[in-house]
């Protein structure tokens, strides 16, 4: 995924807009995009010099952008939501789990191949294997109604429920709907029932974009290694709720 800036902010900053005939995929449809060339983009010691960085969507409060995985390429980059911290590393002569080099146990899942830059994960949903796109942008983690229908769980499902709405790049809502899934595997990780949602993420049908996309909830209870060269994630549980448990049944 390219880096991408949303509409108001580079109208703020008075980018010039390109027009393209690119198309950006969010929550619930898609929306026509431009380009905005700028002399420098940087997080932390990466930088972009003379880039051309996308602009769509009216955005969420608070939130200017979506740093791109084409940017995050260039070096591993850890994932240390617990501590409050993205690191970037250059490693050098590391063999295998050396990367880890907290200490802590771990599990490893394998990077799919893509034509892009996005990471992308092989993971399972109750037992189905499914490929998950890393999204730090996406508060929780959540399934395609066609990935949540490959696990057996559909919103018709018995114990599916309507979650209100949510929003993406514009103010469009899309429903929610929450299930429990008896299993989701991240390597040699499961944790057991579950709590996901399923959302409509595209409006249309879309062979190349993932069916799931693995937000910050499972974030914020691990610390994430990314290993580009070994084509590995690693990941370690550091405490807490990784998805929002289901609610208790109610008293007799």
């Amino acid at each position: 995924m390219a880096t991408l800036l949303f509409e108001p902010e580079a109208r703020k900053m008075g980018l010039t807009l390109r027009k393209t005939d690119v198309a950006v995929y969010g929550v619930g449809r898609d929306r026509p995009a431009y380009y905005a060339r700028v002399k420098e983009f940087r997080v932390g010691t990466l930088a972009e010099s003379n880039v051309d960085i996308v602009v769509a969507g009216q955005g969420v409060a608070g939130i200017q952008g979506v740093v791109g995985a084409k940017l995050l390429h260039q070096a591993d980059v850890e994932f240390d939501l617990p501590d409050g911290k993205i690191r970037f590393f250059t490693p050098h002569d590391c063999m295998g789990d050396q990367v880890v080099y907290w200490g802590q146990a771990y599990a490893v899942a394998p990077l799919v191949p893509v034509r892009d830059d996005r990471i992308m994960i092989a993971v399972e949903v109750n037992g189905m294997r499914d490929v998950a796109q890393l999204d730090t942008s996406a508060s929780e983690t959540v399934l395609t109604g066609t990935a949540a229908a490959s696990a057996g769980v559909t919103p018709r499902s018995t114990g599916v429920a309507a979650e209100g709405h949510v929003r993406g790049l514009d103010s469009e809502p899309v429903k929610v709907f929450v299930g429990d899934f008896a299993s989701f595997s991240f390597g040699d990780e499961t944790i057991h029932n579950a709590e996901l949602r399923i959302v409509d993420l595209y409006g249309i049908a879309l062979t190349d974009q993932p069916q799931l996309l693995l937000g910050t909830d499972f974030l914020r209870a691990h610390r994430i290694y990314v290993a580009r060269a070994q084509h590995k994630v690693y990941a370690s549980y550091e405490g807490g709720p990784v998805f929002r448990p289901p609610a208790p049944p109610p008293k007799p």
